[in-house]
């Protein structure tokens, strides 16, 4: 499932690019996770991303909870992304 769009504009300022795409990612046993990303680039060329992801799958709904931040890099063969869920401390602040 290849469903998505990508807007980016690039800053005469600081000459860093920024990205915001949305795409829509199936998993091998087919439930649909929606994901909201957007980004800039950084001097050494890497992208950095945050995201938000959505989906009607019982299976992922936890995904719907999560914040993640990554790097995205171009290759040979498109774009590669790694991604960390973004999560609390265990404890609390304030007692």
């Amino acid at each position: 499932m290849a469903v998505g769009a990508e807007w980016s504009s690039f800053s005469t300022t600081t000459g860093y690019f920024i990205s915001d795409a949305r795409y829509q990612l199936q998993t091998e046993d087919r439930a649909a996770i929606y994901v909201n990303a957007q980004g800039n680039s950084v001097p050494s060329g890497l992208t950095m991303i945050r995201a938000k992801f959505e989906t009607g799958s019982a299976k992922y709904a936890w995904m719907n909870d999560v914040m993640a931040v990554g790097i995205m890099q171009t290759t040979k063969l498109g774009y590669m992304i790694d991604m960390w869920q973004v999560t609390s401390p265990t404890y609390t602040i304030f007692g």
